[in-house]
């Protein structure tokens, strides 16, 4: 497996910004709705609209607007494959107020908010050899030390762990890409790219990141990359993932899946044990045996292949 995106990088998330927007053409585009609020008899003043795949909502007695999506789709036209680093994210940020007529200042002193319907996610994508549903839906166990999180799967073979503060996602990217028509990059060798991805799910567990506000004009500081690796860090060693090694399930494993086990030595010990009970002919015992002992010699632990690269990244903050 080879690691070829280096950084942390932001996907879908949501700022919420003092000011309101000025842009005239965009503001003819949008729907604004007023109520009076029965308990108070105030005036309420709200206005929406969709700039390509960014949901915009503003306050407008009030003053405040919040931006909701994936700042890389916008820029790319829907595709958040090659994402805007944790460096240029603020100077993005102020591209966008430009284009809806907010103050670079405003942007700049933005800040993100998370909850059930904004969640802030941040990831890392990765070349894999083989196809990311080996990895994640025919090998892949995962348990949580909380006993109140699940886990569960959906649309591009995609894992996921859940609790009530974040969700923790194993998908494959190149099936989203191709899903939505969009070609896997020329600087990506492979086909198969595995997504890891964490999804914070309120505002509490976004403000345990750095302890206060976390501002557009701080995201690139290297306090709060470290901050975002170890969190991410902290919810991926809180998930096992291991390998099915029995011997009902080693007889008749593929050679792709034989890959993708994190327990090599025990799978040759099962495999052993089947040839004794003659449960396993001899010659498709030797075929595996071969591949099994080269696994172990190459510690064909996906685990020890995440877990090295992901302190990789780290490294490089």
């Amino acid at each position: 497996m080879n690691l070829l995106q280096t950084n942390f990088s932001l996907d879908n998330v949501t700022i919420l910004i003092e000011g309101n927007c000025t842009n005239k053409e965009y503001i003819s585009k949008t729907k604004e709705t007023s109520f009076i609020d029965n308990r108070t008899g105030d005036t309420k003043i709200y206005r929406k609209g969709q700039l390509e795949n960014l949901r915009i909502n503003e306050n407008l007695c009030k003053e405040f607007t919040t931006i909701t999506g994936s700042l890389t789709g916008f820029f790319n036209k829907g595709n958040n494959f090659n994402s805007i680093s944790l460096n240029n994210l603020p100077e993005a940020y102020v591209e966008l107020g430009s284009i809806l007529g907010i103050e670079e200042n405003k942007m700049l002193n933005a800040y993100f908010i998370a909850g059930k319907s904004n969640g802030f996610e941040y990831g890392v994508s990765f070349e894999v050899i083989q196809p990311p549903h080996l990895y994640i839906n025919s090998l892949l166990k995962m348990k949580g030390k909380n006993n109140k999180s699940n886990y569960g799967g959906k649309g591009f073979d995609t894992t996921y762990f859940i609790n009530k503060s974040y969700g923790f996602y194993f998908y494959d990217k190149g099936e989203e890409l191709r899903e939505k028509g969009f070609s896997i990059p020329e600087n990506w060798n492979g086909n198969y790219i595995l997504r890891i991805e964490k999804r914070l799910k309120t505002g509490q567990a976004l403000k345990a990141l750095t302890g206060s506000k976390l501002y557009v004009r701080d995201i690139d500081r290297t306090k709060f990359k470290k901050a975002c690796m170890a969190n991410f860090m902290k919810s991926y060693k809180g998930i096992t993932i291991e390998g099915v090694t029995s011997k009902e399930n080693i007889a008749t494993l593929t050679f792709e899946e034989m890959y993708m086990l994190n327990h090599p030595k025990e799978a040759l010990k099962n495999l052993d044990l089947l040839l004794q009970e003659k449960k396993i002919c001899k010659s498709s015992y030797y075929k595996k045996w071969k591949k099994l002992k080269e696994l172990v010699s190459s510690s064909g632990s996906i685990k020890e292949e995440l877990d090295s690269m992901l302190e990789r990244i780290g490294n490089n903050f």
